[in-house]
C-alpha cells in the first residue's frame, strides 16, 4: 500500500520540529506559541510519526477515501477479505452471518447486489454486499483473530484508539489556538 506520508512533504518543517517534543502537550504549546495553523490530517500524521511510529496505519488511505461517503453504500464486501476480517472469499454466506451477528441491517447498513458472471461451465450468480463506511468500520473494530487470517486485525482497534487520542489532543490544540488568536485580537483593539 502507498505510504500515508507521501503528501506531507509540504508540512515537513512541522514534522521535523515536532521530533524535539516529548509529549503532545509540548507539541501543541509549540504550535500555539508560533501561531501555526495545522489541519487535522497533517496533525494526525505528525502525531503518528512522533509518538507512535511503529503503529501500522498503512490502511488509512482507504479510510480517508471513504470518509466523505458516510451515507453511501460504497464499500464492497471484498474489502473484508483484503483487510483480513474474513478469510474464505468464496462464501458470501459467512459475510451475511457476520453482518447479522453485528446487528447490521439490510438497506440500512448494507445492500445486496446480484451479479451474473460468465464461466466456462456457464453463468453463475454471485452476491456482492455493499456496505456503508460505518458498517465496514464496525466490522473492523469487532473483528476477532483466527488462525486463517494473514493480518493481525488488532491493528484496527489500535488505530481507533490512536484516532480518539489524536482527536482529543487536536481539539485541545484548536481550542487553545483559537483562544490565543482571540486574545491577540482583543489586545489589538485596545
Amino acid at each position: 500500500m502507498k505510504s500515508i506520508y507521501s503528501n506531507i512533504t509540504h508540512r515537513n518543517d512541522i514534522i521535523t520540529i515536532m521530533t524535539t517534543f516529548a509529549t503532545p502537550i509540548q507539541y501543541n504549546d509549540h504550535l500555539i506559541q508560533n501561531l501555526t495553523k495545522i489541519a487535522l490530517e497533517d496533525y494526525f500524521k505528525a502525531y503518528h510519526m512522533q509518538f507512535y511510529p511503529d503503529q501500522d496505519t498503512s490502511f488509512m488511505e482507504y479510510f480517508i477515501e471513504i470518509h466523505s461517503k458516510q451515507y453511501e453504500f460504497c464499500v464492497p464486501h471484498t474489502k473484508l477479505f483484503e483487510y483480513g476480517i474474513m478469510s474464505d472469499k468464496l462464501d458470501s454466506n459467512n459475510v451475511k452471518a457476520r453482518l447479522e451477528k453485528l446487528k447490521l441491517k439490510k438497506d440500512l447498513h448494507y445492500l445486496l447486489q446480484k451479479v451474473l458472471e460468465q464461466h466456462e461451465s456457464g453463468t453463475k450468480h454471485r452476491v456482492i454486499y455493499m456496505l456503508k463506511p460505518k458498517a465496514f468500520k464496525k466490522m473492523l473494530m469487532r473483528s476477532g483473530k483466527n488462525s486463517k487470517q494473514d493480518i493481525d486485525v488488532e491493528i484496527y482497534a489500535d488505530y481507533y484508539l490512536l484516532l480518539e487520542e489524536v482527536n482529543d489532543d487536536f481539539k485541545d490544540y484548536q481550542n487553545a489556538y483559537n483562544r490565543k488568536i482571540k486574545d491577540m485580537s482583543s489586545h489589538d483593539t485596545t
